[in-house]
């Protein structure tokens, strides 16, 4: 029976697939508020010096480079990281939002990061725990 396969392999493939369609929205909302904080940092509200510019776009981001290499291991607390980190942009978002000039930008940062902190919480709940079970 070389078309039906046994169903362990068959929810393996689809548990699969599944966390690479998470890990991939993650990764596409995390470069979402890269674009977003350098947006703002660079053409909507500016600092005056570029260096300036420069050094608190990366002190912005940094949290988002720091999870980096938690989320491609796939455990979970790469993707609890995530969350964590994701919620210091939804209240720098809701931050934004209450000044007029950058409201729409605020409210789409702290969506953003609102979807983030969920997917990455699925993502989490579905990963594998080395700290219970080690891979070899």
């Amino acid at each position: 029976m070389p078309d039906e396969m046994d169903p362990a392999v068959q929810y393996a493939r689809r548990a699969k697939a599944s966390q690479t369609l998470r890990l991939l929205i993650i990764f596409i909302l995390i470069g979402s508020l890269f674009a977003i904080t350098g947006v703002r940092q660079f053409m909507l509200d500016p600092i005056h010096k570029v260096e300036l510019d420069v050094m608190w776009f990366l002190l912005q981001v940094a949290p988002l480079l720091a999870i980096l290499p938690g989320l491609l291991s796939g455990t979970r607390k790469g993707f609890m990281y995530c969350a964590l980190a994701s919620l210091f942009y939804f209240v720098h978002g809701v931050m934004l939002s209450t000044n007029p000039e950058l409201q729409r930008l605020g409210i789409l940062e702290a969506g953003l990061a609102m979807v983030l902190a969920t997917v990455a919480t699925l993502a989490g709940k579905a990963a594998k725990d080395d700290s219970v079970n080690p891979q070899p």
